[in-house]
């Protein structure tokens, strides 16, 4: 066998002076949240409780979340994870301070998605449904938006 003879190696040096990384992103903070609907209920969407949830009333107009950061950001990069995510998509449109970073379909996967977006610099970020998600179900659910724990929602360059 290859490894036949070799002698296990447990010394580890010094712990290094600088740190062995450079964060590159962080976490953006929001400060507060308003939605179409339920706006009541929007915090839940970044509570950090898998339990909790937002979702709006079923009707296009009012499928949109706004989350106030608390201090003007440069936003690249979206992170969440939507109803139902692993057999719909959902087409989106997200808005630093009304200017468009992103539209496309949400992919359908295992849990959270990232939208990568362009990099624009804001105190505001929009998320919204553009049209009815692929669902294609027997629920009866034409437009649906709902949010499940966007903790870590907004991401900037550092």
């Amino acid at each position: 066998m290859p490894d036949q003879g070799l002698k296990p190696e447990f010394r580890r040096g010094p712990t290094p002076l600088t740190p062995s990384f450079k964060p590159t992103r962080r976490s953006l903070e929001i400060e507060s949240a308003s939605a179409g609907a339920n706006s009541e209920k929007a915090t839940a969407s970044y509570d950090d409780n898998e339990l909790s949830a937002w979702a709006n009333d079923g009707k296009l107009t009012t499928a949109w979340i706004r989350y106030d950061l608390r201090e003007e950001s440069v936003v690249n990069e979206v992170n969440l994870k939507l109803n139902n995510f692993r057999t719909r998509t959902y087409p989106l449109r997200i808005k630093v301070d009304n200017k468009v970073v992103f539209e496309g379909e949400t992919p359908k996967g295992l849990g959270y998605c990232n939208l990568i977006c362009k990099p624009e610099k804001g105190k505001t970020v929009t998320i919204e449904l553009m049209g009815e998600n692929s669902g294609k179900d027997d629920s009866n659910i034409g437009v649906e938006m709902g949010v499940r724990n966007w903790m870590t929602v907004l991401a900037g360059i550092t």
